[in-house]
């Protein structure tokens, strides 16, 4: 009997393991302020922690809103070795700064993921900017007294000193301000905020509010008048104010604005 050979193919499959690499993102060196137009330094590290290297690393470094310093491939980080990157951008945010940089790998498995970013903070020392809303209702009636809030705040991270804030209303007269504020002509009211301190965030205003009642003027005697066929007649806000100024000394360098919000 013949025997005829059977041939048999052994396939083997040989899967490559990922390589296993914490790689852990440092930056430092940043200031904690800086002044407005300051110029910002940093250091930006990524480091493998090992066991293994790493491969395909990509590695960034910026400032938020301000560009980037560096954004580059890392093809090979041998297990213990580092790659340090120093960084200078110019300043460009109004309140704070944030510096941050982060590294990951393409291909290799990290066991800990949370070091790959890290970010600082930096407050911006700017001079105080103060800020000035009326608040009150858009109509009124005609020969009545209605209130107007003013706010006054610093929107800055500097406190500001000797602040003082006047408003002027047209076709109507001022008949009582809180303490602190005067009346002069019965058209024009000046206030002595005083201190206002810096925003803990520049987010959320931290305001000195004064409280104004206003006379509106008699409908017969004012032109512009709107009335409403059902119900009493009404007046727009007088104004809505001709002048809504805060101010600070000179040495404060303040800038004002103003503004008018209907509440």
């Amino acid at each position: 009997m013949r025997l005829t050979p059977v041939l048999s193919s052994l396939i083997l499959s040989v899967n490559l393991l990922a390589a296993t690499a914490d790689l852990r993102v440092t930056v430092s060196g940043v200031p904690a302020q800086i002044n407005p137009g300051d110029t910002i330094s940093w250091s930006a590290k990524v480091e493998n922690l090992g066991p293994d290297a790493a491969h395909d690393i990509r590695f960034a470094s910026q400032l938020f809103l301000g560009g980037e310093c560096t954004n580059q491939r890392i093809v090979l980080l041998e297990s213990g070795a580092n790659v340090t990157v120093q960084c200078s951008m110019a300043q460009t945010q109004r309140y704070r700064e944030e510096v941050s940089a982060s590294a990951n790998s393409l291909v290799d498995e990290d066991p800990n993921p949370n070091n790959n970013l890290d970010y600082r903070n930096i407050d911006v020392i700017t001079p105080p900017d103060l800020i000035v809303l009326l608040q009150a209702n858009p109509h009124v009636d005609p020969g009545l007294p209605f209130k107007v809030q003013l706010v006054a705040a610093n929107g800055a991270r500097t406190t500001a000193t000797g602040v003082t804030t006047t408003m002027d209303v047209t076709g109507a007269t001022i008949t009582k301000v809180p303490e602190g504020c005067s009346v002069f002509g019965g058209t024009r009211f000046a206030c002595n905020v005083g201190t206002l301190t810096p925003w803990v965030d520049p987010n959320k205003a931290e305001p000195r509010r004064f409280e104004i009642e206003v006379l509106a003027p008699d409908a017969s005697k004012t032109a512009g008048v709107s009335r409403q066929k059902s119900g009493p007649s009404a007046l727009p806000l007088p104004g809505p104010s001709s002048v809504t100024r805060a101010t600070a000394p000179r040495r404060s360098t303040a800038s004002d604005t103003g503004g008018c919000l209907s509440g």
